[in-house]
């Protein structure tokens, strides 16, 4: 017994090289054998040391090869196991030959293996792949009991029967069915009664049992009898089975029905409809009545696997597939059938039943990629191999060719051997533009109309570092409340670097150094390092860096830009602590005293202003809580009060405690305000000329004006009403200074006649205007000669008119002769009125001559008025009649409150060309343009720079008075 351990142990592990063919030099096939129902992890095969003795392998190259299971059909590769560097084959499972290959006396399980060598500390793809085809002959142990189909059985049999009948009983079935582990024998229980047992072998070889009648029967002596049937196997140890069988006598049925034929036969497609007829069974029975009656059954000794794809219809015995043919997984089925009439006992007739099952095209090509994952770097070269995948078709023929595809442009499918095709990288891939590729591979046979299946591999292309981390904006904006705590958030930082995890770890850092932030280098955050205070310092800049964590890292830079937003913890202040305000009399009520100003240092700027003395203040003015703006709540005058001091409030509405105060003086001013007076330009003198080639910004002129009301409180403002539509000049509001505003055109020559006025800060506000001319000189630089005719004219003209002026003096001083010889004749005094130098016109002081010489007048003259010029030779007044005197008094500004001139006031004016001197023109400050001529300004009047003799006679002094000074003036 110890001896027969051993031996089984050895064969467990013992393995067979039957065979080793190697086919086209290139394809191999091994053979192995392997008993059944060894435990998992049983020793199998060593490939390698076989692939070694038959393609001279050598040892180095032996151990840098490696070795995968190829065939990817989960019911092989669950079986078996392969170490990928030693090539051992084990079982990965318990393997029962019943179970494998039912019903077959030969079982044989058939796999892929690939071999490849993989050079040694290189990361490379395989190299010189092979595929070898292993067959394991799976060795049958006897660990089955042979079984009935039934474990108790009962037959009627008639009393009549004849010594011999046979009552057919179903054997029983081993699934050892290889050498003696099958059914050997049959015994009977008990053997020496009326019934014996019968042994006989059928047409296919199989043995059929049956109960002999070995006596006649007697039903009235003996109605049953109860045997049993032992069935044992020749295996070591033998096993056994039994069926009690129950016999019960009846009356007599005593023809037994038989079948047309012994064996049918029939052909089926595959696709044969399930529950279409395929086959119907016809058989006979000479008895009449219910023994004549069949019924058509499958024999309970079919096996399973027939019963569950066949059914007969017991009456009509028409056989019909009850689930769908299928060629690839049986190509033919061989089974009894069994007829039996209704008689008693009943009697029944086997037959065989072949049902050959022919192929179509009903099977797409199976599709089984090594693995279904792949991990691919993006920096993979076009043409790389990187993995293989098996078809298989089950049909034959042509319906078994294959003709496989990839459409993604990116792979290519490559037949290689067996079965078996390549998958080659065929176009770079980029890991930032497609992470995951699904690859469908598509495989076509050839039949009419082809079938076809679709498989998808999924490539996950491996992330390389190429990709620099960026911010979202160059600029990036963040706040923080000022009074913060040290540490107190600020902003996260989120930079994006499109490679993949691992490539795209990013730190963070300040470039430089920061007084005001930290940065967590990992997560981004950005924390205050100080306490912040908005009314210092509102915002500032933190320049930042982002960097992968691969080496050499990748960089960009950024900058934030962090705002401290300011709260409300400063309180407001006025921007003074004494207010003066002039308010006129008699102005209606609500009427503007002042403004109040205040200040509030935080950015919201939020403060109301009130009053903090006492009714009697609120009764007078009004305060604008919001705009400071003090009114008067009732007319004031000058009778009631002319000052008025109270003291106001200013107050954050937020916090009642943040609050300021100052004091108010209101004083009451007289109604004197009158109208602004322009003293330049005016009647007299309201041009100017400016050379074309003048340059922006020079200055034309100043527009003068004064105005004598409320005690200098007066501040005039200047503006251009009208007449500057070209934008050519520009009037200063304060200084009232005019300047050229741009470049001098062509288009710009000649007048610019402009309406300019005055304004006063009057309440109500007073306005003055007056017309000022501006003459473009005109470009003598690109003066054309098409102009000289007009000159030489001009020129001409200018001779006639001096000769004239020329014999006019001559005429008149004939005529000056004639006068100094009638005034030698006078007899009667002359009143002559001088104004002394620096008096004012307007008060003048008088010096009365009267019965003096001529010498002794002009003397007077001199002494007190003015000085002469050496160079002047002579001249003269203009001799006018009395009632041709200048009568100024219908001179008015161009005022809308009436004129500046006083009308009771007469003027004479004398010709700049006197004695007394041309008169400088101090109205322009333009040094190259000179006085238009058209008269003197006030300024001129004011001054001893004109010569302006006036009178206030109401009776009109006689015209011997005039005359004689008048005449007295021509004689000097």
């Amino acid at each position: 017994m110890c001896l027969l351990s051993i031996v089984r142990r050895m064969l467990v592990v013992m393995v067979v090289v039957s065979s080793l063919v190697m086919i086209q030099g290139q394809e191999f096939n091994l053979m192995y054998q392997v008993l059944e129902e060894q435990p998992e992890g049983t020793f199998v095969a060593n490939i390698a040391n076989d692939l070694i003795r038959n393609l001279s392998f050598t040892a180095e190259e032996l151990n840098n090869h490696k070795y995968s299971m190829f065939t990817k059909d989960v019911l092989i590769t669950n079986k078996f196991s392969i170490d990928e560097t030693t090539g051992i084959i084990t079982t990965g499972m318990r393997l029962d030959r019943e179970t494998e290959c039912e019903m077959k006396k030969d079982c044989e399980l058939s796999f892929d293996v690939g071999f490849y060598y993989r050079p040694p500390n290189k990361d490379t793809l395989a190299v010189g792949e092979r595929i070898v085809r292993i067959a394991v002959k799976l060795e049958d142990i006897n660990d089955n009991s042979p079984t009935f189909p039934e474990r108790a059985i009962t037959r009627n049999i008639s009393e009549s029967v004849s010594v011999g009948h046979i009552i057919a009983i179903s054997p029983a079935i081993d699934k050892d069915m290889t050498g003696n582990n099958s059914v050997k024998t049959y015994k009977l229980f008990p053997s020496d009664g009326a019934f014996g047992l019968n042994i006989e072998e059928d047409l296919s070889g199989n043995q059929e049992i049956g109960i002999i009648v070995k006596e006649v029967l007697d039903r009235e002596t003996k109605s049953s009898y109860r045997l049993t049937i032992f069935a044992k196997d020749g295996g070591s140890p033998r096993r056994s089975g039994s069926v009690d069988i129950n016999i019960v006598v009846t009356d007599v049925n005593d023809n037994t029905p038989h079948f047309d034929i012994r064996t049918f036969t029939v052909l089926v497609k595959e696709d044969h409809p399930v529950g279409s007829t395929i086959l119907t069974l016809t058989a006979m029975d000479e008895d009449i009545g219910k023994n004549s009656e069949l019924s058509y059954s499958i024999s309970p000794r079919a096996t399973s696997k027939v019963s569950e794809t066949f059914m007969i219809d017991s009456v009509s015995g028409e056989l019909y597939p009850i689930k769908q043919l299928d060629y690839e997984q049986e190509k033919q089925y061989h089974f009894p059938v069994v007829v039996q009439d209704q008689g008693n006992p009943v009697r029944s007739t086997e037959a065989s039943v072949i049902v050959n099952v022919t192929d179509v095209n009903d099977n797409a090509p199976q599709i089984n990629p090594k693995q279904y994952l792949f991990n691919l770097s993006e920096s993979a070269k076009p043409g790389s191999f990187f993995t293989v995948f098996s078809v298989v078709d089950s049909d034959r023929g042509d319906y078994g060719q294959v003709n496989c595809s990839i459409t993604d442009p990116r792979f290519r499918s490559e037949y290689f051997q067996y079965n078996y095709w390549r998958i080659y990288l065929d176009k770079q891939l980029d890991y930032e533009q497609t992470k995951v590729i699904e690859v469908n591979i598509t495989c076509r046979d050839s039949g009419t109309p082809p079938k076809k299946n679709i498989t998808s591999i999924v490539v996950q292309v491996q992330d390389v570092n190429d990709n620099i981390p960026v911010f979202p904006n160059s600029t990036m904006f963040a706040h923080i409340s000022e009074n913060n705590n040290v540490g107190d958030h600020i902003t996260t930082l989120k930079a994006i670097d499109i490679d993949g995890p691992g490539n795209n770890n990013m730190r963070y850092d300040i470039v430089g150094s920061s007084r005001f932030v930290t940065l967590d280098s990992v997560t981004g955050e950005m924390k205050a390092k100080k306490v912040f205070d908005c009314e210092i310092q509102s915002s500032f800049e933190v320049p930042v860096i982002v960097m992968d964590a691969k080496f050499p890292s990748m960089n960009s830079t950024a900058s934030v830009v962090v705002t401290v937003q300011d709260e409300n913890d400063m309180p407001p202040r006025f921007t003074k602590p004494l207010f003066k305000f002039n308010i006129t009399e008699n102005l209606p009520a609500y009427s503007v005293c002042g403004t109040l100003t205040a200040v509030d240092p935080d950015a919201s700027n939020n403060f109301v202003f009130s009053f903090r003395d006492t009714e009697a203040v609120r009764n007078l003015f009004k305060l604008d809580s919001r705009t400071g703006d003090i009114r008067s709540a009732v007319k004031l005058t000058r009778e009631d009060n002319i000052q008025y001091n109270f003291g106001v409030k200013v107050m954050d509405p937020d916090k009642a405690s943040f609050r300021n105060t100052a004091d108010v003086t209101v004083y009451v001013m007289e109604d004197l305000d009158k109208p602004p007076v322009i003293t330049f330009p005016n009647r007299f003198n309201n041009s100017v000329s400016v050379p074309f080639n003048s340059k922006t910004g020079t200055l034309i002129g100043t527009i003068q004006a004064i105005d004598d009301g409320r005690d200098g409180q007066i501040i005039l403002t200047f503006t251009i009403e009208q007449g500057n539509e070209k934008t050519l000049f520009r009037l200063n509001p304060l200084t009232g200074k005019l300047t050229l505003a741009r470049a001098i055109t062509s288009e710009d020559e000649g007048d610019h006649e402009m309406l300019v006025a005055v304004h006063d800060n009057g309440i109500p506000r007073h306005t003055t205007y007056s017309y000022f001319t501006v003459t473009i000189e005109h470009d003598t630089a690109n003066a054309s000669f098409d102009y000289l005719p007009i000159v030489i004219s001009l020129s001409c003209l200018t001779v006639i008119i001096a000769l004239t002026i020329l014999l006019g003096i001559l005429c008149m001083k004939k005529r000056d002769k004639k006068r100094r010889e009638e005034l030698k004749k006078q007899e009667q005094g002359v009143n002559i009125y001088t104004l002394p130098p620096g008096n004012d016109p307007d008060t003048p002081r008088y010096t009365s001559h009267s019965s003096l010489s001529r010498k002794k007048v002009f003397d007077e003259i001199e002494r007190n008025s003015y000085k002469f010029r050496d160079d002047v030779m002579e001249s003269s007044f203009q001799e006018e009649e009395d009632d041709k005197i200048s009568d100024l008094s219908h001179i008015k500004d161009y005022s809308s409150h009436g004129s500046t001139f006083d009308p009771g006031r007469k003027y004479m004016k004398y010709r700049q060309n006197s004695f007394l001197g041309r008169v400088d023109d101090g109205a322009s400050d333009v040094s190259m343009a000179t006085d238009s001529g058209r008269g003197t300004s006030d300024e001129d009047i004011n001054s001893n720079r004109a010569l302006m003799l006036m009178h206030t006679d109401s009776d009109q002094n006689s015209s011997v008075e005039r005359s004689a000074l008048k005449r007295s003036v021509i004689a000097c």
